[in-house]
């Protein structure tokens, strides 16, 4: 399986629409398109590495990604693991606790 470690500012979206978030409108269609041909060409499943998982719960994050048409199956939520949100240590701790064996490779989308 391969995992995919999705920030969303920076990456689904950019300095044309950063100042709507967090409404639908603060995604970029061009971004979307662009994720979504990773994941046609990887079948990697989604990990939502964003900031936003502190803001939503993981069925609203999966609601908000699904209506402005992200594709792909989104597994998880990384951790917050301390205050300063250090976003490596939270991957790190969910491949700590998530690293199942068909887990074969990964990769960060990240601003």
């Amino acid at each position: 399986m391969k995992i995919i470690f999705l920030d969303i500012d920076g990456v689904l979206n950019n300095d044309r629409c950063w100042g709507n978030r967090p409404a639908i409108k603060a995604f970029d269609k061009e971004c979307i398109i662009a994720f979504n041909e990773i994941i046609d060409a990887t079948k990697a499943r989604i990990v939502i590495s964003s900031s936003w998982r502190n803001l939503f719960t993981y069925d609203s994050l999966c609601d908000i990604l699904r209506k402005v048409g992200v594709k792909g199956a989104i597994l998880d939520v990384t951790p917050t693991v301390s205050i300063h949100r250090h976003r490596g240590a939270e991957i790190k701790a969910w491949l700590d606790t998530k690293l199942w064996p068909e887990i074969n490779s990964f990769i960060i989308l990240d601003d």
